[in-house]
């Protein structure tokens, strides 16, 4: 007879006997069905223990044994099923030395909890697999909250058809069901959040996630290389460049051969940036901040926060032009001013660019960044030429509108983009003037990562 033919046979051998029934089904089925569940079960090699709990009926054991070829299996029985052990030995070939047993009060979740937390001890629990098919459901009760509570994956034999006037499995259909980890399946959502936060830049929420998840599960994905990454980007994004160049370098010493979550080749190119972001003697630090102050208001649109990117923008505009009077030898914060520019010369500039909004004024004691670029207007420098100083009084008034500053305007994308394309023009003929790659070429170096 072949497989399928058995099972007719047994299933016509329930209507007459069900002791002449089971003899069949141990003596001419059970190796079939055996044989089937273990080719439906090649993941579970991976364990290398077994705790199974021993209900009334042995064959669901025997199948996970016979799967899983376990190096030691703990039996959890009561009484009543303790004698259903030298069945499952008869079939499996187990040794004493393979085998612990403990016996429970079946109606105590409690003590199944205790065996188990006992067996586990000095294991690793992703090498322990709980089989809760048989048992009451205290039993039961007591060996999930185990499972969850350990971190130990729990299964079950399971059935793809059921034969409701026999009250069982049809044989052949069983498989086994291998349950997550509820709390390894909410880790594993809560590390998707963080990923989600640290891609939009929200780097104290991804840290308050990530701080929890360090807590309650094992870092196999990451976790920790998460979180520095995301302490190191908020001092970065907080302007905090010396502790972040700090942590970056520890960073780089720790995780250098670790290739989970990101790879370290757009890391290093940050490193680069912190390095000289970090040292304010640094040559090329004012061109760095400029460029930095420029990415950060990019960051901050991508966000939706237009006025800290409105702002930002402001900043790189103000940045580029005080670096510029710097280097014909004028310091904005305590200005000399040289021959060439005179008070006349000011004030007639101030005329024609506030037209009837001017007042006389005496040559400003500190710069401010319309005065940077007047004063560049006045010296005929490059880096105004092709700039209309009213469009820049104009930004300056939408600027001072926001609530960050004078006013009480929402801001939105389009006042972003009036000050990006002005804040961009600038910077290009600025990097142009000193010698240096477009601010396109820089965008990789700048770059935050993403996971």
């Amino acid at each position: 007879m072949d497989f399928q033919e058995k099972v007719e046979k047994w299933k016509q051998l329930h209507q007459t006997s069900k002791e002449t029934a089971k003899k069949f089904y141990y003596d001419e089925l059970f190796e079939d069905v055996i044989e089937r569940f273990v080719s439906k079960s090649e993941a579970l090699r991976k364990y290398r223990f077994l705790i199974s709990l021993v209900g009334l009926s042995p064959e669901p054991v025997i199948l996970f044994i016979k799967a899983v070829n376990p190096e030691k299996v703990l039996f959890i029985c009561s009484e009543e099923t303790e004698k259903y052990l030298d069945i499952i030995q008869q079939w499996t070939k187990l040794t004493l030395a393979q085998v612990t047993k403990e016996l429970v009060d079946s109606s105590d979740p409690t003590d199944v909890y205790k065996s188990i937390k006992k067996f586990c001890t000095s294991k690793n629990p992703k090498e322990i697999l709980l089989d809760f098919t048989g048992g009451k459901k205290s039993m039961v009760g007591g060996a999930a909250m185990a499972g969850n509570l350990l971190g130990i994956d729990t299964g079950y034999v399971d059935y793809s058809i059921y034969l409701p006037d026999l009250r069982q499995p049809e044989p052949g259909s069983e498989y086994p069901n291998i349950l997550k980890n509820p709390l390894y399946v909410f880790g594993d959502i809560d590390l998707e959040k963080a990923k989600e936060a640290f891609n939009h830049y929200d780097f104290r929420r991804c840290l308050d996630i990530l701080w929890e998840l360090d807590q309650r599960i094992e870092d196999i994905w990451g976790i920790r290389k998460l979180k520095a990454m995301a302490e190191i980007y908020q001092l970065w994004d907080a302007f905090n460049f010396v502790e972040a160049s700090n942590k970056l370098e520890r960073f780089l010493k720790t995780f250098e051969y670790d290739g989970r979550l990101l790879g370290m080749e757009q890391i290093r190119k940050n490193a680069n940036v912190i390095a000289v972001l970090s040292r304010q003697d640094h040559p090329e630090y004012h061109t760095m901040m400029c460029l930095n102050y420029y990415f950060a208001g990019e960051r901050s649109a991508e966000r939706n926060r237009y006025a800290i990117a409105v702002f930002l923008m402001y900043r790189t505009i103000e940045m580029i032009l005080s670096a510029r009077l710097r280097e014909i030898g004028i310091e904005v914060s305590n200005p000399y001013y040289p021959d060439w520019l005179t008070q006349d010369k000011y004030n007639k500039k101030l005329e024609e660019v506030f037209e009837k909004d001017y007042f006389q004024k005496d040559l400003p004691r500190k710069i401010g960044l319309m005065d940077s670029a007047i004063i560049l207007s006045i010296k005929d420098d490059s880096l105004v030429k092709e700039v209309n100083l009213k469009e820049l009084k104009g930004i300056i008034e939408l600027r001072n509108t926001s609530h960050f500053t004078h006013g009480f305007k929402v801001l939105n994308e389009e006042d972003f983009k009036k000050i990006r394309r002005l804040s961009k023009k600038l910077l290009e003929k600025y990097l142009s003037i000193k010698g240096k790659p477009s601010v396109r070429e820089y965008e990789e170096e700048f770059r935050f990562p993403k996971i």
